[in-house]
């Protein structure tokens, strides 16, 4: 078997930026990230509000924070 060598220089672009700046260009990252944000942003609304519906509609009582518990552990 021969020996493997690598290089571990780092590499930049001809304007002097690093891999970050590259990455950061990238149009679907941007869109990945605002889908996240999204995404995230009403799990967490809907998780707040059904305890809240649950106790203020149906009458819930303390148990009501198990369904905020049974959803995000669904969400896995």
């Amino acid at each position: 078997m021969g020996v493997v060598h690598h290089d571990n220089r780092h590499t930049t672009t001809s304007q002097g930026d690093s891999g970050f700046g590259e990455v950061m260009r990238h149009k679907l990252l941007h869109i990945m990230v605002a889908f996240v944000f999204v995404y995230v942003g009403t799990e967490v609304t809907v998780g707040g509000w059904i305890v809240t519906f649950i106790i203020d509609e149906r009458g819930g009582g303390a148990e009501a924070g198990y369904v905020s518990s049974g959803f995000f552990g669904g969400t896995f």
